[in-house]
């Protein structure tokens, strides 16, 4: 049964009432392949104009994938699909439980919440936003942001940010007006691609200067772009 664009109600096991009502259960599945999203739904039928599908759990032991290396658990799920008249309403939440997929990266609380609202005959598609708590760490000390951005279920990529304001490296030395971004695209493909950098200034020997990092498995690389400086003064070495 679709739902909407790729969006769809499978596995359903349903029973008839005296009524006329069909009533029962499948799984919702938001998306597809290897980056599609499942929970368990109940169904209430009356006609093809009329029924609700809403979400019950999250489905055991079920994640979602919208980047590489970046696998969510999913812990519940709520919301509601309602078509009145044809007319239809969706407005699922998936919550999923803290994950930390690269070194000094943590998304805390991670919430995927799929909407539409669709005239009746009107094609239908679904708009998949993600937000999070992004917890940075470079040095000892996190610094947390608030992370948002959207998954395009027909391309299979998306796009992430987040503000950070400073955020600490060692003593005396941090990246301030940090913003991190994590895009990936052709997700689930061959070819699919992430990248997850944190860009902003640094201030080092009196020169403020442009930093990045890049977060990866295998850790943080941090960079800056020096300019010429002179920490022994002006009469000192150059380097």
């Amino acid at each position: 049964m679709t739902l909407a664009n790729k969006v769809t109600l499978t596995s359903l096991a349903a029973g008839v009432d005296e009524t006329g009502v069909i009533t029962g259960s499948g799984t919702v599945t938001i998306g597809e392949g290897d980056t599609a999203l499942a929970v368990t739904a109940s169904l209430n039928y009356t006609d093809a104009k009329n029924h609700t599908v809403t979400l019950t759990a999250a489905t055991s032991g079920g994640t979602w994938k919208p980047a590489n290396d970046v696998s969510i658990p999913l812990a519940s799920a709520s919301g509601t699909y309602v078509v009145t008249n044809g007319a239809k309403n969706m407005n699922f939440t998936v919550v999923g439980s803290d994950v930390t997929p690269f070194t000094g990266l943590k998304l805390v609380a991670p919430q995927i919440k799929a909407t539409a609202t669709c005239a009746d005959g009107a094609a239908c598609s679904a708009t998949v936003n993600v937000t999070a708590n992004a917890e940075v760490t470079l040095g000892s000390t996190a610094t947390t942001g608030s992370l948002t951005g959207t998954f395009n279920l027909d391309t299979k990529s998306a796009s992430f940010t987040a503000s950070l304001g400073t955020v600490p490296v060692v003593a005396g030395l941090s990246v301030t007006s940090a913003s991190l971004n994590v895009t990936s695209t052709n997700m689930g493909s061959a070819n699919a691609t992430t990248t997850v950098t944190l860009s902003g200034s640094m201030t080092a020997f009196d020169k403020t200067v442009t930093a990045s990092a890049s977060f990866s498995k295998a850790g943080v690389v941090l960079s800056a772009d020096l300019p010429e400086i002179a920490p022994f003064g002006a009469s000192g070495p150059v380097f």
